[in-house]
């Protein structure tokens, strides 16, 4: 960017939370903790609607663009499939924060699913 920003995606493996930052080398570093998300129950029939709801979603945005897509990969694991969405909605990026920073499953499945169907 021409102020000397830089715009970077990173893909991200398990989820944590920053404790603290750092500022003693030219990058951002910090002290974090992992979260443990994996067994997080979560309502079934939610599950279902969000995982029908956006493959729906991915084909108008990519339609919108005047691109098409055949099949969209749906995760089955509700937690998995909650960060992969969140990830991919287009939302503002505090918004998607929020989202993302949320603790319980299926309060982000509820949220996701109200944008995917607006």
């Amino acid at each position: 960017i021409e102020d000397g920003r830089m715009n970077i995606l990173t893909v991200g493996e398990r989820p944590f939370r920053i404790l603290e930052k750092t500022q003693t080398t030219p990058y951002l570093k910090g002290n974090l903790v992992e979260l443990d998300r994996s067994d997080q129950n979560c309502r079934e029939d939610l599950t279902d609607l969000v995982r029908v709801a956006f493959p729906k979603y991915v084909r108008t945005l990519v339609g919108l663009s005047g691109n098409w897509v055949r099949e969209v990969d749906v995760e089955t694991n509700p937690v998995s499939l909650s960060y992969s969405v969140a990830a991919a909605l287009d939302i503002d990026m505090r918004e998607k924060q929020l989202l993302l920073q949320t603790d319980n499953v299926e309060e982000r499945l509820e949220y996701e699913l109200d944008v995917l169907e607006k």
